[in-house]
C-alpha cells in the first residue's frame, strides 16, 4: 500500500491485490468488491471491474486504487498507536464467470493486515498527515 496524492477532500492510495485460483479449473473472475475495515469503522470501499482469467494454481497481482476520504484517514490516524500500526481487515466478494452468466461469490476475500504507517508515509509524510488530519 502506497500514498499516491491529495484530490480535494480526499487522499488517494493504491494497492495491489494478490488473487489466487485455488482451484483445478480455469476462474474467469468479472471483477471485485472490497471493503477496508478498522474495527467496525469502513475506512474505504471500492470494485474493481477488470476481468481477470486464472489457470488452475495461478496467482496474480492487480493493482487497485482506493479513494479515502480525509473524515476515514482521521479517523485511522487517531486510532493508530504511537508506533503508527493499525490492524485493518480487508473484506468483499468476487464476480466470476460461468456458463450462466456472472455469480458473486460472497465472502471471497477476508484478511487482516497490519498497517504500518511510518513505512508507508515515511517520517516527514507522518508529521505532515499527523498535522493536517488530527490538528484541532
Amino acid at each position: 500500500m502506497h500514498f499516491e496524492g491529495f484530490r480535494e477532500n480526499q487522499t488517494e492510495w493504491k494497492i495491489h491485490l494478490a488473487v489466487h485460483n485455488p482451484n483445478s479449473h480455469r476462474l474467469k473472475m468479472e471483477g471485485v468488491q472490497l471493503v477496508a475495515l478498522m474495527g467496525s469503522d469502513t475506512l474505504a470501499a471500492m470494485r474493481s471491474a477488470e476481468p481477470l482469467d486464472l489457470s488452475p494454481g495461478d496467482t496474480t497481482r492487480i493493482p487497485v486504487d482506493i479513494a479515502l476520504s480525509n473524515a476515514a484517514l482521521r479517523k485511522a490516524m487517531s486510532e493508530v498507536g504511537t508506533g503508527m500500526k493499525s490492524q485493518v481487515t480487508v473484506t468483499g466478494d468476487a464476480f466470476y464467470h460461468t456458463w450462466l452468466g456472472t455469480k458473486k461469490f460472497t465472502g471471497a476475500f477476508n484478511k487482516t493486515y497490519e498497517v504500518d504507517f511510518d513505512r508507508i508515509l515515511g517520517s516527514m509524510g507522518n508529521r505532515l498527515f499527523q498535522g493536517l488530519f488530527l490538528a484541532p
